[in-house]
């Protein structure tokens, strides 16, 4: 294990408070379903298509009760 870490800016988020815990406060595209900030549009598209697309949530719910329920 190294003796210092180093954390590329891409991969810092919060500005020390509890409120932006995990929000990245330098990105400049704003995910309009909640407070999440991102680099570029694509990363934003990213995340909305498997955090908040409503179609999506669907078909990982559907998928994990037949898994469930073929155990």
């Amino acid at each position: 294990m190294p003796e210092t870490m180093e954390i590329s800016d891409a991969a810092k988020s919060g500005d020390g408070t509890t409120t932006n815990v995990g929000i990245k406060m330098t990105g400049t595209f704003q995910c309009p379903e909640c407070r999440q900030k991102f680099d570029s549009e694509k990363a934003k598209q990213l995340h909305w298509k498997f955090i908040h697309d409503p179609n999506r949530s669907r078909i990982v719910a559907e998928l994990s009760l037949v898994s469930m329920l073929s155990s």
